[in-house]
């Protein structure tokens, strides 16, 4: 497997392990601690500001939340991922309540 293909399953890895698992110990290995996700809004683009809204935020109002990655493009040290983010709103996000809709962004 070449280094662009290695990235790429980096990234598949984390959306299915740390987005849809929830699993803490996939993140620390994968994320660096100054990493920056650049599009998130600027205060809350860090590692830890990511893990928490990944895990108390979305994973909470959506208990099933699934990841369907459709295609990668892989140069140099990047890797953008076209996907969507499916789930059932089930619990409480950001001061919305419950709606059981299914969701797909």
């Amino acid at each position: 497997m070449d280094n662009l293909e290695h990235n790429k399953e980096i990234v598949k890895r984390f959306n299915k392990e740390v987005i849809e698992q929830g699993i803490l110990k996939t993140f620390n290995e994968i994320i660096d601690k100054d990493f920056i996700n650049r599009t998130a809004p600027s205060t809350s683009n860090g590692a830890d500001e990511m893990w928490h809204t990944f895990n108390n935020i979305l994973r909470p109002a959506f208990a099933d939340l699934t990841v369907e990655i459709y295609d990668q493009i892989a140069e140099e040290d990047k890797v953008t991922t076209r996907k969507a983010i499916l789930g059932t709103h089930t619990g409480n996000l950001m001061g919305i309540c419950k709606s059981s809709a299914k969701s797909r962004h």
